[in-house]
């Protein structure tokens, strides 16, 4: 991780939490943003089964540059209105991904109707 540094030109570097337990395997590593944080000086995308509170904690504790959302923006349109009102998020349908149409894509309800 610690080459990226040479790569002045490098947007950024997108990292993501593991999905499945780790604890089996010896050489996996836990918390990425805690563990890659200091090997890597440019900006820290991180991404994960984020919700808005560990979010915004690996923001406050500097561990990211910026947190992303794939399933939560994709069932809840206003994803940022929810995250700075504190209001639930909607589930995603899995059922539906990678389909075709706009159900489960372009049919999640919006707070505000």
């Amino acid at each position: 991780m610690e080459r990226l540094n040479d790569y002045h030109d490098l947007a950024y570097a997108h990292l993501v939490e593991p999905m499945v337990p780790v604890d089996e395997v010896p050489y996996a590593v836990k918390e990425i943003a805690k563990h890659f944080r200091p090997r890597y000086k440019g900006t820290l995308v991180i991404n994960g089964r984020f919700n808005r509170d560990r979010g915004n904690r690996v923001l406050e504790e500097g561990l990211a540059d910026a947190v992303a959302f794939g399933k939560p923006f994709i069932s809840n349109p206003d994803l940022v209105a929810r995250i700075r009102r504190g209001a639930e998020w909607a589930r995603w349908d899995e059922n539906t991904f990678y389909t075709p149409g706009s159900k489960g894509y372009t049919d999640y309800p919006h707070l505000d109707g």
